[in-house]
Protein backbone atom coordinates (compact mmCIF):
# COMPACT_ATOMS: atom_id res chain seq x y z
CA UNK A 1 0.00 0.00 0.00
CA UNK A 2 1.56 3.30 -1.04
CA UNK A 3 1.77 6.26 1.27
CA UNK A 4 -0.07 8.48 -1.23
CA UNK A 5 -3.20 6.37 -0.75
CA UNK A 6 -3.51 7.37 2.90
CA UNK A 7 -5.43 10.38 4.15
CA UNK A 8 -3.89 13.82 4.43
CA UNK A 9 -4.45 13.67 8.19
CA UNK A 10 -2.42 10.51 8.52
CA UNK A 11 0.40 12.03 6.48
CA UNK A 12 0.43 15.09 8.70
CA UNK A 13 0.48 12.98 11.86
CA UNK A 14 3.35 10.87 10.55
CA UNK A 15 5.24 14.07 9.78
CA UNK A 16 4.51 15.48 13.22
CA UNK A 17 5.73 12.34 15.02
CA UNK A 18 8.93 12.26 12.99
CA UNK A 19 9.55 16.01 13.33
CA UNK A 20 8.74 16.00 17.05
CA UNK A 21 10.96 12.99 17.68
CA UNK A 22 13.84 14.61 15.81
CA UNK A 23 13.38 17.99 17.47
CA UNK A 24 13.49 16.66 21.03
CA UNK A 25 16.50 14.46 20.27
CA UNK A 26 18.46 17.28 18.64
CA UNK A 27 17.97 19.58 21.62
CA UNK A 28 21.27 20.87 23.04
CA UNK A 29 23.20 18.76 20.56
CA UNK A 30 26.75 19.88 21.60
CA UNK A 31 26.26 19.06 25.31
CA UNK A 32 29.05 16.72 26.54
CA UNK A 33 27.94 13.06 26.55
CA UNK A 34 28.31 12.62 30.30
CA UNK A 35 24.69 12.29 31.39
CA UNK A 36 23.87 8.84 29.98
CA UNK A 37 26.27 5.94 30.61
CA UNK A 38 29.43 8.08 30.41
CA UNK A 39 31.71 5.03 30.53
CA UNK A 40 30.31 3.63 27.29
CA UNK A 41 30.04 6.99 25.53
CA UNK A 42 33.53 8.11 26.52
CA UNK A 43 34.87 4.78 25.27
CA UNK A 44 33.49 5.61 21.83
CA UNK A 45 34.80 9.17 22.03
CA UNK A 46 38.33 7.96 22.85
CA UNK A 47 38.35 5.44 19.98
CA UNK A 48 37.11 8.09 17.54
CA UNK A 49 39.83 10.49 18.74
CA UNK A 50 42.46 7.75 18.40
CA UNK A 51 41.45 7.12 14.78
CA UNK A 52 41.25 10.83 14.01
CA UNK A 53 44.71 11.47 15.45
CA UNK A 54 46.13 8.59 13.42
CA UNK A 55 44.88 10.20 10.22
CA UNK A 56 45.48 13.84 11.22
CA UNK A 57 47.88 13.97 14.20
CA UNK A 58 47.98 17.19 16.26
CA UNK A 59 51.18 19.06 17.08
CA UNK A 60 50.86 18.20 20.79
CA UNK A 61 52.28 14.67 20.90
CA UNK A 62 51.18 14.24 24.53
CA UNK A 63 47.57 14.12 23.36
CA UNK A 64 48.42 11.37 20.90
CA UNK A 65 50.30 9.39 23.56
CA UNK A 66 47.43 9.58 26.05
CA UNK A 67 44.70 8.40 23.71
CA UNK A 68 46.96 5.74 22.19
CA UNK A 69 47.77 4.35 25.63
CA UNK A 70 44.11 4.23 26.66
CA UNK A 71 42.88 2.60 23.46
CA UNK A 72 45.66 0.05 23.09
CA UNK A 73 46.04 -0.92 26.75
CA UNK A 74 42.53 -0.56 28.17
CA UNK A 75 39.90 -0.93 25.46
CA UNK A 76 39.39 -4.53 24.37
CA UNK A 77 38.33 -5.20 20.79
CA UNK A 78 34.87 -6.50 21.67
CA UNK A 79 33.36 -5.11 18.46
CA UNK A 80 34.45 -3.54 15.20
CA UNK A 81 34.68 0.28 15.64
CA UNK A 82 32.26 1.02 12.81
CA UNK A 83 30.45 3.95 14.42
CA UNK A 84 33.71 5.37 15.77
CA UNK A 85 35.29 5.16 12.32
CA UNK A 86 32.31 6.94 10.79
CA UNK A 87 32.61 9.68 13.41
CA UNK A 88 36.38 10.02 12.93
CA UNK A 89 35.94 10.35 9.16
CA UNK A 90 33.42 13.11 9.79
CA UNK A 91 35.97 14.82 12.04
CA UNK A 92 38.33 14.80 9.06
CA UNK A 93 35.71 16.49 6.89
CA UNK A 94 35.04 19.11 9.58
CA UNK A 95 38.73 19.59 10.36
CA UNK A 96 38.16 19.21 14.11
CA UNK A 97 36.67 16.99 16.80
CA UNK A 98 32.95 17.48 17.40
CA UNK A 99 31.30 14.95 19.69
CA UNK A 100 27.85 16.06 18.59
CA UNK A 101 28.53 14.27 15.29
CA UNK A 102 28.10 10.91 17.02
CA UNK A 103 24.85 12.09 18.60
CA UNK A 104 23.59 13.16 15.18
CA UNK A 105 24.35 9.77 13.67
CA UNK A 106 22.60 7.90 16.49
CA UNK A 107 19.49 10.08 16.12
CA UNK A 108 19.49 9.39 12.39
CA UNK A 109 19.79 5.63 12.99
CA UNK A 110 16.87 5.65 15.42
CA UNK A 111 14.69 7.69 13.09
CA UNK A 112 15.38 5.25 10.26
CA UNK A 113 14.47 2.41 12.64
CA UNK A 114 11.15 4.15 13.27
CA UNK A 115 10.51 4.46 9.56
CA UNK A 116 11.22 0.78 8.96
CA UNK A 117 8.92 -0.21 11.83
CA UNK A 118 6.23 2.03 10.33
CA UNK A 119 6.57 0.43 6.91
CA UNK A 120 6.70 -3.10 8.30
CA UNK A 121 3.64 -2.78 10.53
CA UNK A 122 1.68 -1.14 7.71
CA UNK A 123 2.60 -3.70 5.05
CA UNK A 124 2.17 -6.70 7.35
CA UNK A 125 -1.29 -5.70 8.60
CA UNK A 126 -2.58 -3.66 5.65
CA UNK A 127 -3.53 -0.94 8.14
CA UNK A 128 -1.67 2.41 7.90
CA UNK A 129 -2.76 3.37 11.41
CA UNK A 130 -0.92 0.29 12.72
CA UNK A 131 2.26 1.69 11.21
CA UNK A 132 1.58 5.11 12.72
CA UNK A 133 1.03 3.60 16.18
CA UNK A 134 4.29 1.64 15.96
CA UNK A 135 6.21 4.72 14.80
CA UNK A 136 4.69 6.91 17.52
CA UNK A 137 5.70 4.49 20.27
CA UNK A 138 9.27 4.20 19.07
CA UNK A 139 9.78 7.95 18.66
CA UNK A 140 7.91 9.19 21.74
CA UNK A 141 8.99 6.65 24.37
CA UNK A 142 10.78 8.87 26.94
CA UNK A 143 13.69 6.51 27.59
CA UNK A 144 14.37 6.15 23.87
CA UNK A 145 14.84 9.92 23.58
CA UNK A 146 18.07 9.95 25.57
CA UNK A 147 19.21 6.43 24.67
CA UNK A 148 18.88 7.05 20.92
CA UNK A 149 21.23 10.06 20.98
CA UNK A 150 24.12 8.39 22.78
CA UNK A 151 27.60 7.78 21.37
CA UNK A 152 27.07 4.02 21.45
CA UNK A 153 26.68 1.36 18.76
CA UNK A 154 23.30 0.22 20.10
CA UNK A 155 21.05 2.52 17.98
CA UNK A 156 22.91 1.40 14.85
CA UNK A 157 22.70 -2.26 15.90
CA UNK A 158 18.96 -1.84 16.52
CA UNK A 159 18.50 -0.29 13.08
CA UNK A 160 20.35 -3.14 11.40
CA UNK A 161 18.44 -5.86 13.30
CA UNK A 162 15.17 -4.19 12.31
CA UNK A 163 16.29 -3.87 8.71
CA UNK A 164 17.29 -7.55 8.68
CA UNK A 165 13.91 -8.70 9.90
CA UNK A 166 11.98 -6.35 7.61
CA UNK A 167 13.93 -7.22 4.48
CA UNK A 168 13.86 -10.97 5.07
CA UNK A 169 10.13 -10.77 5.80
CA UNK A 170 9.65 -8.67 2.66
CA UNK A 171 11.52 -11.29 0.62
CA UNK A 172 9.16 -13.95 1.96
CA UNK A 173 6.29 -11.89 0.52
CA UNK A 174 7.78 -10.70 -2.79
CA UNK A 175 10.80 -12.97 -3.50
CA UNK A 176 12.69 -9.88 -4.67
CA UNK A 177 16.42 -10.51 -4.85
CA UNK A 178 17.12 -6.96 -3.63
CA UNK A 179 15.33 -7.59 -0.31
CA UNK A 180 17.35 -10.73 0.36
CA UNK A 181 20.65 -8.97 -0.38
CA UNK A 182 19.81 -5.94 1.77
CA UNK A 183 18.61 -8.10 4.64
CA UNK A 184 21.71 -10.29 4.59
CA UNK A 185 24.02 -7.30 4.37
CA UNK A 186 22.27 -5.68 7.33
CA UNK A 187 22.53 -8.92 9.32
CA UNK A 188 26.26 -9.26 8.70
CA UNK A 189 26.89 -5.61 9.56
CA UNK A 190 24.76 -5.83 12.72
CA UNK A 191 26.92 -8.66 14.04
CA UNK A 192 30.05 -6.60 13.40
CA UNK A 193 28.64 -3.45 14.97
CA UNK A 194 27.92 -5.39 18.16
CA UNK A 195 28.31 -9.19 18.28
CA UNK A 196 25.36 -9.44 20.68
CA UNK A 197 23.21 -8.95 17.57
CA UNK A 198 23.86 -12.65 16.89
CA UNK A 199 21.27 -13.50 19.53
CA UNK A 200 18.62 -11.74 17.41
CA UNK A 201 19.93 -12.44 13.93
CA UNK A 202 20.15 -16.21 14.42
CA UNK A 203 16.44 -16.70 15.28
CA UNK A 204 15.45 -14.29 12.47
CA UNK A 205 17.53 -16.37 10.06
CA UNK A 206 15.82 -19.50 11.35
CA UNK A 207 12.42 -17.86 10.80
CA UNK A 208 13.38 -16.93 7.23
CA UNK A 209 14.48 -20.51 6.53
CA UNK A 210 11.36 -21.94 8.14
CA UNK A 211 9.14 -19.77 5.94
CA UNK A 212 10.67 -21.41 2.89
CA UNK A 213 10.16 -24.87 4.33
CA UNK A 214 6.54 -24.10 5.13
CA UNK A 215 5.92 -22.70 1.64
CA UNK A 216 7.67 -25.71 0.05
CA UNK A 217 10.28 -23.45 -1.54
CA UNK A 218 13.20 -24.85 0.46
CA UNK A 219 16.56 -24.35 -1.25
CA UNK A 220 19.44 -25.69 0.86
CA UNK A 221 22.09 -23.91 -1.23
CA UNK A 222 20.36 -20.58 -0.76
CA UNK A 223 19.98 -21.12 2.98
CA UNK A 224 23.62 -22.13 3.29
CA UNK A 225 24.80 -19.14 1.26
CA UNK A 226 22.79 -16.65 3.33
CA UNK A 227 24.02 -18.25 6.58
CA UNK A 228 27.65 -18.02 5.47
CA UNK A 229 27.35 -14.42 4.26
CA UNK A 230 25.62 -13.47 7.51
CA UNK A 231 28.16 -14.84 9.97
CA UNK A 232 31.41 -15.01 8.00
CA UNK A 233 32.41 -11.35 8.58
CA UNK A 234 31.99 -11.72 12.34
CA UNK A 235 33.85 -15.03 12.30
CA UNK A 236 36.78 -13.45 10.49
CA UNK A 237 36.79 -10.50 12.88
CA UNK A 238 36.89 -12.81 15.89
CA UNK A 239 39.58 -14.98 14.32
CA UNK A 240 41.83 -12.10 13.27
CA UNK A 241 41.46 -9.55 16.05
CA UNK A 242 39.73 -10.81 19.17
CA UNK A 243 39.84 -14.60 19.43
CA UNK A 244 41.11 -14.62 23.03
CA UNK A 245 38.95 -11.66 24.02
CA UNK A 246 35.79 -13.36 22.73
CA UNK A 247 36.42 -16.45 24.84
CA UNK A 248 37.22 -14.37 27.89
CA UNK A 249 34.03 -12.36 27.45
CA UNK A 250 31.89 -15.49 27.30
CA UNK A 251 33.64 -16.85 30.40
CA UNK A 252 33.36 -13.58 32.29
CA UNK A 253 29.82 -12.46 31.47
CA UNK A 254 27.91 -15.70 30.84
CA UNK A 255 29.54 -18.81 32.27
CA UNK A 256 30.59 -17.41 35.67
CA UNK A 257 27.17 -15.76 36.09
CA UNK A 258 25.01 -18.70 34.98
CA UNK A 259 23.93 -19.27 38.59
CA UNK A 260 21.74 -16.16 38.21
CA UNK A 261 19.40 -18.22 36.02
CA UNK A 262 18.26 -20.19 39.08
CA UNK A 263 17.83 -17.11 41.24
CA UNK A 264 14.06 -16.78 41.79
CA UNK A 265 14.43 -12.99 41.72
CA UNK A 266 16.18 -12.93 38.34
CA UNK A 267 13.15 -13.04 36.02
CA UNK A 268 10.99 -10.63 38.10
CA UNK A 269 13.94 -8.22 38.30
CA UNK A 270 14.37 -8.45 34.52
CA UNK A 271 10.68 -7.81 33.87
CA UNK A 272 10.50 -4.91 36.33
CA UNK A 273 13.54 -3.36 34.71
CA UNK A 274 11.99 -3.66 31.25
CA UNK A 275 8.65 -2.28 32.47
CA UNK A 276 10.41 0.72 34.00
CA UNK A 277 11.91 1.57 30.61
CA UNK A 278 8.95 0.84 28.35
CA UNK A 279 5.89 1.25 30.55
CA UNK A 280 4.14 -1.82 31.90
CA UNK A 281 1.14 -1.72 29.57
CA UNK A 282 2.95 -1.42 26.26
CA UNK A 283 4.82 -4.76 26.30
CA UNK A 284 1.58 -6.45 27.36
CA UNK A 285 -0.29 -4.83 24.46
CA UNK A 286 2.54 -5.92 22.16
CA UNK A 287 2.17 -9.50 23.40
CA UNK A 288 -1.54 -9.33 22.52
CA UNK A 289 -0.63 -8.01 19.08
CA UNK A 290 1.89 -10.81 18.63
CA UNK A 291 -0.76 -13.47 19.35
CA UNK A 292 -3.16 -11.79 16.90
CA UNK A 293 -0.60 -11.47 14.09
CA UNK A 294 -0.53 -14.12 11.41
CA UNK A 295 1.65 -15.75 8.81
CA UNK A 296 5.23 -14.74 8.23
CA UNK A 297 4.80 -11.57 10.30
CA UNK A 298 3.99 -13.59 13.41
CA UNK A 299 6.83 -15.97 12.60
CA UNK A 300 9.38 -13.17 12.52
CA UNK A 301 7.96 -11.59 15.68
CA UNK A 302 8.26 -14.96 17.39
CA UNK A 303 11.89 -15.28 16.30
CA UNK A 304 12.64 -11.77 17.58
CA UNK A 305 11.05 -12.58 20.93
CA UNK A 306 13.08 -15.79 21.21
CA UNK A 307 16.21 -13.80 20.41
CA UNK A 308 15.47 -11.33 23.18
CA UNK A 309 15.03 -14.22 25.62
CA UNK A 310 18.37 -15.73 24.61
CA UNK A 311 19.99 -12.31 24.83
CA UNK A 312 18.82 -11.84 28.41
CA UNK A 313 19.69 -15.34 29.57
CA UNK A 314 23.20 -15.24 28.12
CA UNK A 315 23.82 -11.76 29.54
CA UNK A 316 22.11 -12.18 32.91
CA UNK A 317 23.95 -9.35 34.65
CA UNK A 318 23.63 -6.66 31.98
CA UNK A 319 19.96 -7.37 31.27
CA UNK A 320 19.07 -6.24 34.80
CA UNK A 321 21.66 -3.48 35.21
CA UNK A 322 22.28 -1.79 31.83
CA UNK A 323 19.14 -0.14 30.49
CA UNK A 324 20.45 0.40 26.96
CA UNK A 325 20.81 -3.38 26.52
CA UNK A 326 17.04 -3.46 25.99
CA UNK A 327 17.05 -1.13 22.98
CA UNK A 328 16.98 -3.95 20.37
CA UNK A 329 13.68 -5.13 21.87
CA UNK A 330 11.90 -1.78 21.47
CA UNK A 331 11.11 -2.24 17.74
CA UNK A 332 9.51 -5.59 18.61
CA UNK A 333 7.25 -3.85 21.12
CA UNK A 334 6.40 -1.20 18.51
CA UNK A 335 5.54 -3.85 15.91
CA UNK A 336 3.44 -5.75 18.44
CA UNK A 337 1.56 -2.56 19.25
CA UNK A 338 0.99 -2.04 15.53
CA UNK A 339 -0.44 -5.54 15.22
CA UNK A 340 -2.73 -4.90 18.19
CA UNK A 341 -3.93 -1.61 16.68
CA UNK A 342 -4.71 -3.37 13.40
CA UNK A 343 -6.78 -5.97 15.27
CA UNK A 344 -8.66 -3.44 17.41
CA UNK A 345 -9.41 -0.80 14.78
CA UNK A 346 -12.22 -2.71 13.03
CA UNK A 347 -14.06 -3.03 16.34
CA UNK A 348 -13.69 0.70 17.06
CA UNK A 349 -14.88 1.56 13.56
CA UNK A 350 -17.91 -0.69 13.92
CA UNK A 351 -18.86 1.00 17.17
CA UNK A 352 -18.48 4.37 15.52
CA UNK A 353 -19.37 7.46 17.51
CA UNK A 354 -16.70 8.77 19.80
CA UNK A 355 -14.59 5.59 20.17
CA UNK A 356 -12.11 6.23 17.33
CA UNK A 357 -11.75 9.87 18.38
CA UNK A 358 -11.18 8.92 22.01
CA UNK A 359 -8.49 6.39 21.05
CA UNK A 360 -6.74 8.97 18.87
CA UNK A 361 -6.95 11.59 21.63
CA UNK A 362 -5.40 9.17 24.14
CA UNK A 363 -2.62 8.36 21.67
CA UNK A 364 -1.80 12.03 21.16
CA UNK A 365 -1.84 12.67 24.90
CA UNK A 366 0.74 9.93 25.39
CA UNK A 367 2.88 11.14 22.47
CA UNK A 368 2.98 14.71 23.79
CA UNK A 369 3.74 13.41 27.29
CA UNK A 370 6.58 11.31 25.89
CA UNK A 371 8.13 14.26 24.06
CA UNK A 372 7.76 16.48 27.12
CA UNK A 373 9.25 13.87 29.44
CA UNK A 374 12.11 13.22 27.04
CA UNK A 375 12.79 16.96 26.75
CA UNK A 376 12.80 17.27 30.54
CA UNK A 377 15.38 14.49 30.83
CA UNK A 378 17.71 16.48 28.58
CA UNK A 379 17.58 19.70 30.60
CA UNK A 380 20.67 18.93 32.65
CA UNK A 381 23.87 20.29 31.15
CA UNK A 382 27.27 18.67 31.56
CA UNK A 383 29.71 21.41 30.63
CA UNK A 384 30.73 21.89 34.28
CA UNK A 385 31.46 18.18 34.56
CA UNK A 386 33.69 18.32 31.47
CA UNK A 387 35.48 21.39 32.88
CA UNK A 388 35.99 19.49 36.15
CA UNK A 389 37.85 16.69 34.39
CA UNK A 390 39.96 19.20 32.51
CA UNK A 391 40.93 20.95 35.75
CA UNK A 392 41.78 17.66 37.44
CA UNK A 393 43.98 16.72 34.48
CA UNK A 394 45.94 19.94 34.93
CA UNK A 395 46.63 19.13 38.59
CA UNK A 396 47.76 15.53 38.15
CA UNK A 397 51.51 14.78 37.86
CA UNK A 398 52.76 14.73 34.29
CA UNK A 399 55.31 12.03 35.01
CA UNK A 400 54.72 8.63 36.61
CA UNK A 401 51.98 6.01 36.42
CA UNK A 402 48.67 6.76 38.14
CA UNK A 403 46.06 4.53 39.74
CA UNK A 404 43.08 5.61 41.75
CA UNK A 405 39.41 5.99 42.52
CA UNK A 406 38.12 7.77 39.42
CA UNK A 407 34.70 8.10 37.86
CA UNK A 408 33.61 5.91 34.94
CA UNK A 409 36.85 3.90 34.68
CA UNK A 410 38.80 7.12 34.15
CA UNK A 411 37.56 7.53 30.56
CA UNK A 412 36.16 11.09 30.96
CA UNK A 413 39.41 12.10 32.69
CA UNK A 414 41.42 10.63 29.81
CA UNK A 415 39.28 12.45 27.26
CA UNK A 416 38.87 15.88 28.86
CA UNK A 417 41.84 15.92 31.25
CA UNK A 418 44.13 13.92 28.96
CA UNK A 419 45.66 11.96 31.81
CA UNK A 420 45.58 8.19 32.15
CA UNK A 421 44.54 6.85 35.56
CA UNK A 422 44.06 3.11 35.97
CA UNK A 423 40.87 2.63 38.01
CA UNK A 424 40.82 0.98 41.41
CA UNK A 425 37.81 -1.40 41.61
CA UNK A 426 34.60 0.33 42.66
CA UNK A 427 32.15 -1.15 45.12
CA UNK A 428 29.96 -2.27 42.22
CA UNK A 429 32.89 -4.06 40.58
CA UNK A 430 33.77 -5.74 43.86
CA UNK A 431 30.17 -6.93 44.22
CA UNK A 432 30.29 -8.27 40.65
CA UNK A 433 33.49 -10.14 41.45
CA UNK A 434 31.74 -11.80 44.38
CA UNK A 435 28.88 -12.78 42.05
CA UNK A 436 31.49 -14.52 39.92
CA UNK A 437 32.65 -16.50 42.94
CA UNK A 438 35.82 -14.56 43.68
CA UNK A 439 36.52 -14.14 47.37
CA UNK A 440 37.95 -10.76 48.41
CA UNK A 441 41.56 -10.75 49.57
CA UNK A 442 42.83 -8.88 52.65
CA UNK A 443 43.03 -5.19 51.83
CA UNK A 444 46.78 -4.85 52.44
CA UNK A 445 47.58 -7.78 50.17
CA UNK A 446 45.22 -6.54 47.45
CA UNK A 447 46.61 -3.01 47.74
CA UNK A 448 50.24 -4.06 47.50
CA UNK A 449 49.61 -6.28 44.49
CA UNK A 450 47.48 -3.79 42.59
CA UNK A 451 49.62 -0.66 43.10
CA UNK A 452 52.87 -2.42 42.17
CA UNK A 453 54.63 -0.33 39.52
CA UNK A 454 52.49 2.78 40.08
CA UNK A 455 53.79 6.12 41.36
CA UNK A 456 50.68 7.93 42.57
CA UNK A 457 47.22 7.07 43.89
CA UNK A 458 44.58 9.57 42.76
CA UNK A 459 41.14 10.14 44.27
CA UNK A 460 38.54 12.08 42.30
CA UNK A 461 35.48 9.94 43.05
CA UNK A 462 34.75 10.95 46.63
CA UNK A 463 31.58 8.87 46.82
CA UNK A 464 33.72 5.75 46.39
CA UNK A 465 36.27 7.25 48.78
CA UNK A 466 33.61 7.38 51.51
CA UNK A 467 32.24 3.90 50.83
CA UNK A 468 35.64 2.12 50.87
CA UNK A 469 36.86 2.77 54.44
CA UNK A 470 39.45 -0.04 54.39
CA UNK A 471 41.20 1.44 51.37
CA UNK A 472 40.95 4.92 52.85
CA UNK A 473 42.57 3.73 56.07
CA UNK A 474 45.49 2.11 54.22
CA UNK A 475 46.20 5.22 52.18
CA UNK A 476 45.89 7.74 54.99
CA UNK A 477 47.89 5.56 57.40
CA UNK A 478 50.78 4.41 55.24
CA UNK A 479 51.05 6.78 52.24
CA UNK A 480 51.87 10.52 52.33
CA UNK A 481 49.34 12.92 50.86
CA UNK A 482 51.18 15.12 48.36
CA UNK A 483 48.22 17.16 47.13
CA UNK A 484 44.80 17.94 48.57
CA UNK A 485 42.14 19.95 46.79
CA UNK A 486 38.38 20.14 46.56
CA UNK A 487 38.36 17.92 43.49
CA UNK A 488 41.34 15.60 43.89
CA UNK A 489 43.63 13.88 46.40
CA UNK A 490 47.06 12.60 45.37
CA UNK A 491 49.04 10.07 47.45
CA UNK A 492 52.70 9.27 46.79
CA UNK A 493 52.91 5.49 46.41
CA UNK A 494 56.70 5.52 46.18
CA UNK A 495 56.86 6.81 49.76
CA UNK A 496 54.32 4.39 51.24
CA UNK A 497 55.47 2.46 54.33
CA UNK A 498 53.37 -0.66 54.44
CA UNK A 499 53.59 -3.56 56.87
CA UNK A 500 56.64 -5.64 56.03
CA UNK A 501 58.50 -2.78 54.33
CA UNK A 502 61.97 -2.05 55.55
Amino acid sequence: MALRQSSIWLKLMILFVLAGGLAVRLFDLPDPPLGFHPTRQMRGALIARYLYFRWDPPQDLHRVQVVTQVVRERLEAYEAPILETLVALTYLLLGREALWVARLYSVLFWTLTGWLVFRWAWRATGEPWAGWGALAYLMALPFSVKASRAFQPDPLMTLLITMTGYMWWSWSQTKRHRDLVLGTGAAALACLVKPFAVYFITPLLAAWAWMQWREKSWNPRRVLAITVFTFLPLGLFILLSRRETAGAYWQQWTWTLRHLWTDPKFLPRWMRFLAGLTGTGWPLLALVGWTLASGAFQGFLTAWLVGYGLYGLLLPYQITSHNYYHLPFFPWIALGIGAAVAALLPQWRQRGGWWPGLALLAAWAWILYGFAEGYTDLQDTWWDEAAHYQQVGEVLPREGRLIGLVEHYGFPLAYYGERVVIPWPSRAEQALARLRGKNPRPILQAFQERVEGFDYFVVTDFREWETQPALREVLTTFCPLTYQGDEVLIFDLKACRLAGDE
